[in-house]
């Protein structure tokens, strides 16, 4: 028989690969899939048409099995983590005298990055980074997290005692160290015998004119306006504290209300509500109820026209 059409007849009794059912059998794809948008690309003539599926197929799935390989067990869904350490761009966590230390390698990384990097070693952490003040940076300043598989300690009367101090804790590696110096990383610790699911926001310093995720008081510690005493003095006073810091301000109003829901306040109870007002409207005898920093160089003055009056 002619060689070519030998050739040929074997070909043509070969059982050609089918690409969408080997994707699904790797994982690759649902087993749905869309349909598929006709391409104008130019294709080789030298490749014929079952050959050139066979190639890509075999390409695919060399290329998944390969990344499973690459990747290990530790992230194949449906299977528990073995891994005791893992790396992307955006996070590194290892194991450490039982905790598991997770660095952030880059704090603006979408957060699915840092999920990614916590599945790896089978822990489900919902981590965001956001813009804090200068004295939340590296601190956990939003944490919901639960226990499902060990029980955390009881008071005397058998109610749980919150253990999330215990078992989860932020800060810099090397401890200790400052943000943006050397190699200086902000960190998670979670215990390796927590079992349940977290999600938090760690404080991350603020890019230029990025407003603050959760304001804070200008007076307390390692804040811009640390150690000045600014409730209940006139305005006049505290700019004059503001200036020496050259910092800016915008104002905030505050009403106090003789009835209606209140909130305790250094032991007393006040209804306030607040409404931005402009600079011009404030007088310097005003009084200051509180100076918030909402954004690096920039704070904000709670006023009131006299002293608020707590309710009766």
């Amino acid at each position: 028989m002619d060689e070519m059409k030998l050739l040929q007849q074997m070909r043509a009794e070969m059982p050609t690969p089918d690409p969408n059912a080997l994707a699904v059998a790797v994982g690759w794809r649902s087993e749905h899939p869309a349909e598929p948008r006709r391409s104008n690309r130019w294709r080789s003539p030298v490749l014929t048409p079952n050959l050139s599926r066979g190639l890509i197929v075999g390409a695919v799935l060399t290329a998944v099995l390969g990344a499973v390989l690459a990747i290990g067990p530790s992230v194949v869904p449906g299977r528990s983590s073995s891994a005791t350490s893992y790396a992307n761009s955006a996070i590194e966590i290892e194991k450490q005298n039982g905790y598991w230390v997770a660095k952030i390698k880059d704090p603006l990384a979408d957060h699915e990055r840092y999920a990614e990097g916590f599945r790896a070693v089978g822990l489900d952490v919902r981590l965001s980074l956001v813009p804090a003040s200068p004295a939340d940076v590296g601190r956990l300043v939003w944490l919901e997290a639960d226990k499902t598989e060990t029980s955390p300690p009881q008071r005397g009367d058998g109610t749980p005692t919150p253990r999330f101090h215990m078992d989860i804790s932020a800060g810099n590696e090397p401890s200790g160290c400052q943000i943006r110096q050397g190699d200086c990383r902000l960190a998670v610790r979670i215990s390796e015998d927590f079992h349940g699911a977290v999600s938090g926001e760690l404080g991350r310093p603020a890019q230029q004119g990025e407003p603050y995720r959760y304001p804070t008081l200008a007076t307390d510690p390692g804040e811009v306006l640390q150690s000045v005493d600014a409730h209940a003095r006139p305005v006049a006073e505290v700019l004059d504290e503001v200036r020496k810091r050259d910092l800016q301000v915008v104002y905030e109003r505050v009403t106090s209300h003789d009835e209606g829901p209140s909130n305790h306040v250094t032991q007393q109870r006040y209804n306030l509500t607040f409404a931005p007002i402009d600079a011009s409207e404030v007088g310097p005898k005003w009084v200051v109820w509180q100076a918030r920093s909402i954004q690096d160089g920039v704070i904000q003055l709670q006023v009131s026209p006299e002293k608020l009056k707590p309710l009766p």
